[in-house]
């Protein structure tokens, strides 16, 4: 192999595998280089992000020789070696060309044309509904495409692109959030981190007023994580549970749904409860730690009864209910 680091392009991925006279292989190897300054194997992951636990990444440094050796770690008389021979220069790939691939996640009024060289969208922010994911890729002369890509707007007051993620969380290193904040036009220039002469552009025109979903439903749509003895009926309106608190055991995760006008669903709803010393519903997790937004968790404390209260967040005259009675020990 060429010379280089996990940085700058060259390495590989090494599989291995500890057979067994059982003839089931054997998770657990460690890696030592004999030479770590011309060559070495890492379990960190580098570039190449293991996937499995008999894995390391090798990385050519310098010129030279080095011997890998990979151990089992349940016997280091058994072992196997790899020799690396470094030699020669590293020449990074030459950047070729930056495209815009293509959108995901839009929510709220956005249209591209097919070629995403432009975009109409109306106002908003990551908060009120109205964004995309930009997806974009960096081409070289080796065919593979290079990670790294940062991007400017020509007038971030009209439209920006965000990589901390906003309400769309970045799956992958070549993407950003475009939302549109006021009426206008603006450029979104997407460069290469390896060579800023190659970049793509993105017209964004910001027009119209952002008209919020109109909530039309809140409903409780199931439970889940129940600890200790709890029962609900079918339509979850009503629910029957023994004493406890989230640290002795008797609670149940409580899951609600925002529908709107638009078919797509909100998040956002908070909880009260007529009487908190019977139950109440947390949404701090107490035992249940939450996977997602509209989500709290039920804890009854004392025998009685008492209703659960779901408003939306957007609009609490939509609301659903859930009954509440604690008895027994």
């Amino acid at each position: 192999m060429s010379p280089g680091n996990p940085d700058n392009g060259v390495y590989f991925g090494l599989l291995d595998e500890v057979r067994t006279d059982t003839g089931e292989p054997l998770d657990g190897t460690n890696y030592e280089s004999s030479n770590p300054d011309v060559a070495d194997c890492s379990t960190d992951g580098g570039r190449v992000d293991p996937s499995e636990d008999n894995y390391c990444t090798v990385v050519g440094y310098s010129d030279g020789e080095a011997t890998i050796t990979v151990y089992s770690d349940a016997d280091r008389s058994q072992f196997a070696e790899l020799r690396v021979t470094v030699e020669g220069k590293y020449t990074p790939p030459t950047v070729t060309d930056v495209e815009i691939i293509g959108i995901e996640n839009a929510v709220g009024n956005v249209n591209c044309n097919d070629n995403y060289s432009a975009c109409t969208m109306s106002p908003g922010d990551p908060d009120n509904g109205v964004y995309f994911g930009l997806l974009d890729e960096v081409r070289t002369d080796t065919g593979e495409p290079l990670d790294g890509t940062n991007y400017e707007s020509s007038n971030p007051d009209v439209a920006d692109c965000s990589t901390d993620g906003g309400r769309v969380d970045p799956s992958e290193d070549n993407y950003c959030t475009v939302v549109g904040y006021s009426d206008g036009e603006a450029t979104i220039t997407v460069y290469s981190d390896a060579d800023r002469s190659q970049f793509a552009e993105l017209r964004v025109t910001v027009e119209g007023k952002y008209t919020p979903p109109t909530v039309t439903d809140v409903e409780i749509i199931g439970i889940e994580n129940a600890v200790g003895n709890v029962n609900c009926n079918d339509n979850y309106s009503a629910c029957t549970m023994s004493p406890g608190n989230p640290d002795n055991g008797v609670y149940f995760g409580l899951l609600d749904e925002v529908r709107t006008d638009t078919g797509e669903p909100l998040d956002g709803t908070n909880y009260e409860s007529s009487n908190p010393d019977v139950a109440d519903c947390s949404t701090d997790g107490g035992r249940v730690d939450p996977s997602e937004d509209n989500y709290c968790t039920v804890v009854g404390y004392s025998d009685g009864e008492a209703t659960i209260t779901v408003y939306s967040d957007a609009d609490r005259s939509q609301f659903a209910e859930l009954r509440i009675t604690v008895e027994g020990r």
